[in-house]
């Protein structure tokens, strides 16, 4: 937050001297924030390889190059933006400048759907495994405490299915109180039925347990849904670093030439 607060500022203080006639795109301090904005978005690929490329790993682990990744998506474009002077410029300038700013936006969308389908920003995979393991512990649990009480068979088989989701769990819920209430409940240790308030916190505890199965296999949705939009994402997101890089070499072609 620091970091994004310092470059905002900075921008806007750009911005509201850009008149002042510091900074030309041709020349000067202007001309070399674009050759080093160039050379910092160029180096944005360097992430893309050290994931490729596990024999890179004695450079730093893939979530330090994620975080400088994210950093230099930053340094570059701010660069290229106080290079231009907020300019648009010819026809190539503007090219590279779109470009630059689709990659911007497409990194900020990324770095949203990353945060949200991995535990922490930098690369720490979200225990997915572990919430589906969890899962199949806590419908097995159920599934012991309903047989104990002889009722809801249909119900077990539900519990035992792969695609349950809480809007199913919820029906599930409805059934199996209704049907724990009717059944005859017997302790497993004395073998005589329970006592009304002792089946009433059998009964409670199941529907608790259902309704933690239920956030469970919610939050078990959710990561999966961010992590195919973060797929989609990452398979347009390298393109349009591709087209970055060839949008900054016409510019510099451009440039040199005319």
């Amino acid at each position: 937050m620091l970091f994004a607060a310092a470059t905002v500022i900075l921008l806007s203080l750009a911005w509201l001297r850009r008149s002042d006639g510091y900074l030309h795109a041709d020349h000067g301090a202007g001309y070399w924030l674009g050759i080093a904005g160039t050379v910092v978005m160029l180096a944005l690929f360097t992430y893309p390889l050290r994931k490729r490329f596990p024999s890179l790993a004695s450079l730093g682990s893939v979530g330090t190059w994620f975080r400088l990744h994210m950093i230099l998506g930053i340094i570059g474009p701010s660069m290229i933006v106080l290079h231009s002077n907020f300019k648009l410029g010819p026809v190539n300038s503007k090219l590279a400048l779109l470009s630059m700013l689709t990659v911007v936006a497409s990194g900020l969308v990324g770095r949203y759907l990353h945060g949200r389908a991995h535990r922490g920003f930098y690369g720490q995979q979200a225990e997915l495994n572990t919430l589906m393991f969890d899962i199949a512990a806590m419908a097995e649990e159920i599934r012991q405490h309903i047989s104990r009480s002889g009722a809801a068979t249909l119900v077990l088989q539900e519990l035992s299915s792969e695609n349950m989701t809480p809007r199913s769990l919820k029906r599930v819920r409805a059934r199996v109180r209704h049907d724990l209430e009717r059944a005859e409940w017997i302790n497993p240790v004395t073998g005589q039925a329970l006592h009304a308030q002792q089946r009433k916190q059998a009964i409670q505890q199941v529907d608790d347990e259902l309704k933690a199965l239920s956030v469970t296999i919610a939050k078990a949705n959710r990561l999966r849904f961010y992590e195919r939009l973060f797929g989609v994402w990452h398979h347009l997101h390298t393109p349009l670093l591709v087209l970055l890089f060839l949008t900054v070499i016409l510019h510099i072609i451009a440039v040199e030439l005319y």
